[in-house]
This record gives structure tokens, sequence and C-alpha cells, in this order.
């Protein structure tokens, strides 16, 4: 065990004397070679050890082949990270692909009948879904490609909004390079940039450019992205009186291809917001008709509906959202009321926070926990003490509820409470919430709790290492020694050796040090050492120089 610590001491002597050397002078550069080099094996072949000492590999060996290792994974990690680019975007454009809101059957065919932008929000959704499409390009894969120079081009012209100069590489790049790898992608964000122009000319041209794709490689890798960036096309078309378009759309729908389009549901909300804006009073029934809908389609829709009925507060704005939250088919949205209705005065929401608190849905009650703690009525927290303290309450909605508490909303009289709960509660998972709890909302009085339980040999050994690590940032570095003799457990004492290392007093570097020419286990020992290695005090070095001497 010996042989351990003169182990790791050697390996704090070099990295304490790498820190204090002279910085070398920059080299000067050399030039590029013409030629990449070869990489280096990922693994440098070992001189075999003598018997016996094998496993006694010093500190410093370690990091010589750690940095080995390092170079030659920087060294592949240049090769190959164009590779991994394109894998990467090839993985995010096959995600958004099949990217479905509930993966719900939506009568598409019905919705598919009226493509135009409605502001009624009535309980039938009134437009199109659709499904979605990639909307980047995937970074350039093929280098030697003759094509390569014009697809990274065209795909900066795309990414930084200029859609016609954009369009126009990708069409030369199809045409002038028909067999070039990246020719199917250029034909498919060709189409793609002319769609965002939008103008009826742009988009025939679009679907021209899809057609090319489908008919000169039937086997891209876009297929699925193609027909669906071909239905927004042509409900675009439909909505313009295009009657080969909206019949092709409602043969889409049909064959069930048609999803919730998200950037469409973006612009309703945004709509929604700019008339809550400008008139408060007449967008409320607007509110009330988006919220009645139940579809999974317009579930981003109806939470942006929650966010402006709850701020803003109106007569019958309460009501609503009790209605959201127990019916709404979405847990993001009946969570979203949940927190609005806990913002309201009086206790008039309280009833339905506290049935929700119930509910069988994990969010929803967890939410409703939440919420009661952060209810500005007196009787919401004799409601949450009464639930946590109640053994039939599921241990998951105590933890909660004991989370919520923080120091700004706990009082004087929560954290009496929480101290008393702690002395007679016998579940340990809620103990330990307590303390961690408590240890967030602090003070002097939870200082001087904390540190009495970090030296009480009745509690668990992790428990006062929690309390040991909150209050050791301000106890006094004698009370923080005395905690470490007297404790016959390994984890506090390394939990002191551990506030040791952050304090910045000389005091604080003495004990280490006593640690390490006193102690008797070398775990504890080597542990004082890491910690006086990023002091950088002048005494850690003769202290591991008498080490080594020894």
């Amino acid at each position: 065990m010996h042989a351990r610590l003169l182990s790791f001491a050697l390996g704090a002597v070099a990295s304490t004397l790498v820190a204090q050397a002279p910085p070398r002078p920059a080299p000067t550069p050399a030039p590029s070679p013409a030629v990449r080099p070869a990489p280096r094996p990922m693994r440098t072949p070992r001189p075999p050890m003598p018997a016996g000492w094998d496993h006694w590999l010093d500190m410093a060996d370690w990091e010589m082949e750690a940095d080995r290792w390092r170079a030659a994974a920087e060294e592949q990690a240049a090769l190959h990270r164009d590779e991994w680019a394109a894998q990467a975007d090839r993985m995010r454009a096959e995600v958004e692909a099949r990217v479905n809101l509930g993966d719900l059957e939506l009568d598409a065919r019905r919705m598919a009948e009226e493509m135009r932008f409605d502001f009624r929000f009535d309980a039938t959704p009134r437009m199109a879904p659709m499904p979605p499409i990639p909307t980047v390009p995937r970074q350039g894969w093929a280098r030697m490609d003759q094509g390569d120079s014009l697809y990274r081009r065209a795909r900066e012209l795309l990414n930084s909004g200029e859609y016609r100069r954009a369009a126009t590489t990708f069409r030369d790049l199809s045409t002038k390079v028909p067999n070039s790898a990246y020719a199917p992608d250029a034909l498919y964000w060709q189409a793609f940039a002319l769609y965002r122009i939008g103008g009826t000319d742009e988009l025939r041209t679009a679907l021209d450019a899809i057609d090319q794709l489908k008919t000169k490689y039937p086997g891209a890798r876009m297929q699925s992205e193609t027909e669906a960036l071909g239905v927004r096309i042509r409900g675009a078309l439909a909505a313009r009186g295009d009657a080969a378009s909206a019949a092709l759309v409602r043969t889409a729908a049909a064959d069930s291809m048609l999803r919730c389009d998200r950037e469409e549901q973006s612009v309703r909300a945004e709509a929604l917001n700019a008339l809550t804006q400008n008139d408060p009073a007449g967008a409320m029934p607007l509110l009330q008709r988006t919220l009645a809908r139940k579809d999974a389609c317009s579930s981003g829709l109806r939470r942006t509906a929650v966010f402006l009925m709850g701020s803003k507060r109106a007569e019958g704005s309460e009501a609503a959202l009790t209605t959201v939250a127990r019916t709404d088919p979405s847990a993001d949205v009946r969570t979203a009321a949940i927190e609005w209705l806990a913002r309201y005065p009086g206790d008039g929401s309280l009833g339905v926070i506290e049935e929700l608190a119930r509910d069988t849905s994990d969010r929803v009650s967890r939410a409703a926990m939440r919420s009661l703690v952060t209810h500005p009525s007196a009787r919401a927290r004799t409601l949450v003490r009464s639930l946590v303290e109640r053994a039939e309450t599921p241990e998951r909605l105590r933890l909660e509820a004991l989370s919520a508490f923080d120091k700004e909303r706990a009082t004087a009289e929560d954290v009496a409470w929480m101290r008393a709960l702690h002395a007679r509660t016998e579940n340990s998972k809620i103990r330990a919430r307590l303390v961690t709890t408590l240890s967030n909302i602090g003070g002097p009085e939870v200082d001087q709790w904390l540190l009495a339980l970090s030296r009480d040999p009745e509690v668990d050994s992790d428990t006062r290492r929690t309390a040991l690590r909150r209050v050791g940032r301000t106890l006094p570095i004698a009370d923080l020694a005395r905690t470490y003799d007297a404790s016959a457990e390994r984890s506090v004492r390394e939990g002191v050796i551990d506030v040791l290392r952050e304090r910045t007093e000389a005091e604080a570097t003495d004990k280490l040090i006593e640690i390490v020419k006193r102690g008797t286990d070398p775990q504890l020992r080597s542990r004082a050492i890491s910690a006086l290695t990023s002091k950088k005090d002048p005494r850690t070095m003769r202290l591991l120089m008498e080490i080594l001497d020894k």
C-alpha cells in the first residue's frame, strides 16, 4: 500500500512541476505538408513489464499513455469529421421525417378539403395537416466529387435565406453534373428553395424538379422526404385554386400520408398571440374555442392559448383553465394550465389542484403537487404538509413536494416543519430529500442544524456527508478538523477533505498536510495529496519530497 501512495506522490510531483514550469516559446509554424500523414495507431505497443510489477504503473506512465490515445483520437477525428457530420445530418433528417405528434389516425381527407388559413379556431381543425420535411441540407460528404464545390455553395446560400440564388445553384449542379453523388439531393433542395419563395410559378417549377428527381433517381435516399415536399407544394397550389393539385392532395389524404404541419401551427400560434395583444377582450372567445379542441395536431396551439389566457386573467379564465387542467388529452397542456391556476389568488383553485395531485397521470399529479407549494394561499401550505406527512400519499409525490421548496418561497415556518419531520419520519428517502432541500434553503439556523447532523453518529454517513458539504463552505476550519478527527466513517472524512480542498485558508492546507503525514488510511492520504496539489502551495512540494525520501 505504501508503494501505491509513493506512486501517487510521483504523479503529483510531475503534475506540479509541469504546472510551475515557464512556458516554452511558440515554435515557428511549419509549412503544411502536401499529403496528410498516416494516422498514428490507436495504441502504441508497450514493452513487457518485469514479473511482479505489471500492476505498479506509475502515474507519469499513465499520463503518457493517455496523451498518446488523445493524439491518436484527435487525428482520427480530423480524418473522419466530415463523414461523422454527414452521418449526423442523415440521422437528423430521418428523425425529422418520422416526427409524428401522437401518431394518431386523423381524418386527413376531411382536413385536406379546406386548405385556407382560418381564424375561427373552432373545435374542428380547419387546415390540412402535413408531414414534416428536412429544412437544412446535410453537409458535403464527397470532397472529390465534381459537384462538391457547387453543392457547398448552394447549401450556404440556402442556409442564409438567399432562396433564388440557392435554387439556381442547385439546378446548375443537377444539370451540369448529373452523375454527381449530390445530384439527387440538389433537385430536392432546388424544389425546397423554390417552395420557400412561394410564388405560383416557383411552385410549379419546384414540382418539375421533384418529378425529375423521381424519374432520374428512383433509388435516391430522400424518397419519402420528396413525397412530403410534393404534398406541401400541391397544397399551396390547391389553396390558390389549382383543381389538379387539390385532387392529388385529397388522394394523398386518403392514403394517410398527411401529418401535423408544425410550421403552420407556429404561424397560427403567432396569429393568436397578435390578436390577443391587440384586442384582449375580443380574443377571449378565440382562446376558449382554441382550448376546446382535442386533436393532437393543435396541442402546441392550445399551450399558447393557456399562456395567453393565464397571463391576461380575464373574466372566466380561471374556469376555462380548470376545465383544461381536468380534461385536455395532452399532459403538456394540462400541466401548463395547472401552473397558471396556482398563480391565481384566493382558494378557488385549490380544490382542483388538490384533486389533480391524485390524478392517475404521473406528470399531472407531480405538477399539481409543485403548484400547491407555489400557491400564494396559506391553506395551500397546510394541504402540502398534510399530503407529505400522510403515509398513503405516493412516495414520488411526497418527494416532489419537498423538492419544490426553495430559498425564495420557503418560510421560517416551513423550515421548522421540515426539521421536525426529519426527526420523526422513518422513510430514508424522505429524510435524504429533507436534508437536500434544507441545504438549498440555507440560513444560520439551518447551518447549525446541518452541523449537528453531520456530527451525529446515529445518522447514516451519506446524510452526514451531504450536510457537511453544505455547511463546510462557511464553517470554521477548526470545526472541520474536529469533525474529521471525531468521525469513524471514511465517507464523512472524504467529505471533510473535499471541503478543505475548496477552502483557501492556510489552516485548510495545514489540516491536509497533517492528514498526509499522520493518517493511517492510505486512501484518505492519497485523497489529501490530490487536494493539496490543487492549491499550488509551496509546502506541498516539500511534503511530497519528504514522502519520496522516506
